[in-house]
């Protein structure tokens, strides 16, 4: 692994525990939201350029100027440029997976870094409740 992807996997590391991806309802204590993950300064050029070139480049810009973003770009940012399997490439439409979705997002879900066991979690297209078990919403 190159010196970058170590820093980088270091990074990431240190704010989600070393948490592996979820495989199911979550037990453990969710990570703190704190607003997005901080970038080392050499990676804003690259972060910027990145964020332009996006199917959704609206929606990203947005997100990142909200007080209350829907997703963490910057640390899908550094979890892409390391390789982690939470980040893998978004698809046609700009979409990716939950693990960076903060809790203002519409679909916060335990899949995501920053959930916790009391929030919702998805049962094929379902997002669930786990306190009463019903739908908050359906794909």
């Amino acid at each position: 692994m190159d010196p970058l992807r170590q820093v980088l996997w270091a990074i990431l590391l240190h704010q989600d525990g070393g948490r592996p991806l979820p495989t199911g309802p979550k037990t453990t204590p969710a990570v703190p939201y704190r607003g997005p993950t901080p970038l080392p300064p050499g990676l804003y050029p690259e972060f910027d350029a990145w964020m332009k070139s996006a199917p959704n480049q609206g929606d990203r810009t947005y997100g990142m100027a909200s007080s209350r973003p829907e997703y963490d770009w910057s640390g899908y940012f550094l979890a892409m440029r390391a390789g982690r399997p939470e980040a893998p490439p978004p698809d046609e439409r700009g979409h990716t997976t939950d693990y960076f979705k903060t809790p203002y997002h519409p679909t916060f879900s335990q899949d995501s870094r920053y959930a916790g066991p009391n929030d919702p979690f998805w049962r094929g297209r379902e997002l669930v409740d786990p306190r009463d078990g019903r739908v908050k919403f359906r794909e």
